[in-house]
């Protein structure tokens, strides 16, 4: 954040913060407190609030009462019926009690690539987010870009470009790759938890059951 500033006709002589930009936060929500004081004892002071969510606590704030029935709560649990896993609803900023569809999700197909648009939250702390890739006839997803806490997109330049808009939460992530003379690709996004899930298997989620991205066919018999 841009640190406020304070003015008066005496002149400020002292602005004084419980926090920095920069600083870290625990799980939870921080007040961060300004106060500014001039010449003649006069006092002003402003107050944020900063929250770091973390899974569970996202988690209690979803489900409350129902956080323990694994059939709402769990990770891989779908409450209210979209495509999205209560983990992936964390990921990407959606409401698990609500139909969300495809929103955080779109496609634009070039004649030599594929643009894939992806939203997400940037302030996840414990989750990684993994860019899949399937070219029939493989068999096996493979990933091409992974994203984790206070990291930057991690990814072969040669194979693909990852550009981000950081206004705004979320943030809206264009992941463009090459498809030119490829008999066809599928890309998805998945998420894997930085610990044990609840009610689920270690260490990783899939957004959804089927793939979230498409294939184009090449005109190349």
């Amino acid at each position: 954040w841009q640190p406020p500033t304070a003015s008066d006709d005496v002149g400020v002589t002292s602005l004084t913060s419980t926090h920095q930009p920069g600083d870290t936060f625990s799980f939870g929500t921080t007040t961060v407190t300004y106060t500014a004081s001039d010449a003649d004892g006069n006092i002003a002071t402003a107050s944020f609030n900063v929250t770091v969510m973390s899974l569970e606590l996202w988690r209690l704030n979803a489900f409350g009462s129902e956080i323990f029935d694994e059939s709402i709560a769990a990770d891989d649990s779908n409450p209210d019926g979209d495509m999205w896993s209560n983990l992936a609803e964390y990921a990407l900023g959606l409401d698990p009690q609500r139909w969300d569809g495809g929103a955080q999700v779109s496609l634009t197909l070039g004649v030599e690539d594929l643009e894939f648009h992806l939203y997400e939250i940037p302030a996840r702390p414990d989750v990684v987010l993994t860019i899949e890739s399937l070219r029939p006839p493989d068999a096996e997803w493979i990933g091409v870009a992974s994203l984790a806490p206070n990291s930057d997109w991690e990814y072969n330049p040669s194979e693909l470009q990852i550009s981000s808009e950081p206004e705004g939460n979320p943030s809206e992530i264009t992941i463009t790759k090459a498809i030119q003379g490829s008999h066809g690709e599928f890309l998805r996004v998945s998420v894997n938890r930085l610990s044990q899930p609840l009610g689920s298997s270690p260490g990783r989620s899939s957004l959804a059951d089927r793939p979230l991205g498409a294939c184009r066919q090449s005109t190349n018999p």
